[in-house]
C-alpha cells in the first residue's frame, strides 16, 4: 500500500506537469500574435515617416496627404489602443485560469487522497474473497459457486464496498456474479482474473502494459 500513494501522487504530478506545459504554449502563441501586431504597427508607423517626407516635398498634395497621415496617425492609435486592451484581458484572464487549474488541482489531490486508503482496503478484501476460486483445483460444486456469491454480494451490499468500483470494475464484478451462476471453473477463473487486474488498474498498480498480461494460476 506504500506503494500506491506515490503513483497517486506522480499521476497528479504529471497531471500538473500537462497543465503547465498547455499554459505555456498558450503564451507562446500569443506572443507570437502579439508580435505579429507589433511589426504591423511599425510598418505603419514607417508608413507615417513616408508620408511626412512627401507632405515637405510636394506642396501641392499638402491637404490630401494630410487628411492620409492623420487616418493613419488614428488607425495607429486604434490598434495600440485595441492591442493594449487585449494584452490586459489576456493577462488577467491567464492568471485566472492559472489560479483555476491549481485550485482545482489540490482539491482533487485531496479528494483522491481521502478515498483512496480505504478504496485500497476493500480492494484487497475482494482480492481475499477471490482466493477461494483463484486456488481451486477441482471444479466448483453448486454449494461452493452459492458461497462466493454469498462473500461478493455482503462485500458489494452490506461491507458498502461497492461504492469504491470504478465502471469498469463493476462490469466485471457482474460477470463474475453471472459466471458463477452459469459458467464452468475455468471461466469463473477467467472472469476473477479479468476482476483483479481491473482493480490493479483502478488504484494505478498496472500500466496499459501489465494490463494486458493476464495473471497466471498459482495453482498450476
Amino acid at each position: 500500500m506504500d506503494q500506491v500513494i506515490p503513483l497517486e501522487l506522480i499521476n497528479n504530478t504529471n497531471m500538473l506537469l500537462v497543465l503547465a506545459g498547455s499554459l505555456l504554449l498558450f503564451l507562446i502563441v500569443f506572443l507570437a500574435l502579439f508580435l505579429r501586431v507589433q511589426r504591423r504597427i511599425t510598418d505603419l508607423r514607417a508608413t507615417v515617416r513616408e508620408l511626412n517626407n512627401i507632405v515637405h516635398q510636394t506642396n501641392g498634395k499638402l491637404e490630401t496627404l494630410i487628411h492620409q497621415h492623420t487616418a493613419i496617425v488614428d488607425n495607429i492609435r486604434s490598434v495600440e489602443l485595441v492591442v493594449s486592451k487585449d494584452v490586459d484581458a489576456l493577462r488577467h484572464e491567464l492568471i485566472r485560469q492559472v489560479e483555476k487549474i491549481f485550485d482545482l488541482s489540490s482539491e482533487e489531490f485531496a479528494r483522491t487522497t481521502e478515498i483512496l486508503i480505504p478504496r485500497i482496503n476493500a480492494y484487497k478484501r475482494l482480492w481475499e474473497i477471490s482466493e477461494t476460486i483463484y486456488n481451486t483445483k477441482t471444479e466448483l460444486d453448486a454449494a461452493g459457486k452459492e458461497t462466493v456469491i454469498s462473500d461478493l454480494n455482503s462485500w458489494y451490499f452490506e461491507e458498502g464496498n461497492g461504492i469504491f468500483l470504478s465502471t469498469e470494475a463493476s462490469e466485471t464484478f457482474r460477470k463474475v456474479i453471472r459466471a458463477l451462476k452459469k459458467s464452468s471453473t475455468h471461466d469463473i477463473k477467467a472472469c476473477f482474473s479479468d476482476l483483479r487486474i481491473q482493480l490493479k488498474n483502478d488504484i494505478a498498480v498496472y500500466d496499459e502494459l501489465d494490463s494486458e498480461q493476464a495473471l497466471d494460476d498459482m495453482t498450476a
